[in-house]
């Protein structure tokens, strides 16, 4: 099963507290931790309100009165990274694959390999956004294969194979 970690939580010390996925605040509302009226967070709708306004918690309406037990103000940081168990879809092979591409076009035309390789470092960063584990060396490759595709244009031009 694949796990998001999707929700933050705002702690009655002010701070956010997550990423972490559902089955880590449906046992922080189990604990006590979080109640109707807690701030939360969804990070991939970027909504932010009380907990109890999410009815995949299970929590029923806010009460003002709600607070979490003193002994919970400091929530355990979760991990910014996926659930061992899950495994992360790594976008590395697709960018050598695609600089492959760039190399082997790049003897037939002229700045279109360029291009591809530009799009592998926007790839790039889209690994690190996803929190990648292989994302250094997705950029490690897109921008090296951006250089020496450039580089190999450049001389290809300078003496007029074109």
């Amino acid at each position: 099963m694949l796990r998001f970690m999707q929700y933050s939580v705002r702690g009655s010390d002010g701070k956010l507290y997550g990423p972490v996925d559902l089955q880590t605040i449906q046992s922080w509302i189990a604990e006590g931790r979080v109640v109707g009226s807690t701030e939360v967070v969804d990070q991939l709708s970027n909504r932010t309100a009380p907990a109890a306004e999410f009815t995949e918690f299970g929590i029923g309406s806010a009460s003002p009165a709600e607070a979490p037990p003193a002994h919970y103000s400091a929530y355990p940081r979760a991990q910014a990274q996926p659930a061992a168990n899950v495994k992360v879809r790594t976008r590395l092979w697709g960018i050598v694959g695609w600089t492959v591409l760039a190399v082997i076009v790049s003897f037939f035309f002229s700045f279109w390999p360029i291009w591809i390789c530009g799009w592998n470092i926007v790839d790039g960063f889209r690994a690190r956004a996803a929190r990648d584990p292989q994302a250094p060396a997705c950029m490690a490759v897109a921008v090296g294969g951006f250089m020496v595709i450039t580089l190999w244009s450049l001389i290809k031009y300078k003496i007029g194979a074109w």
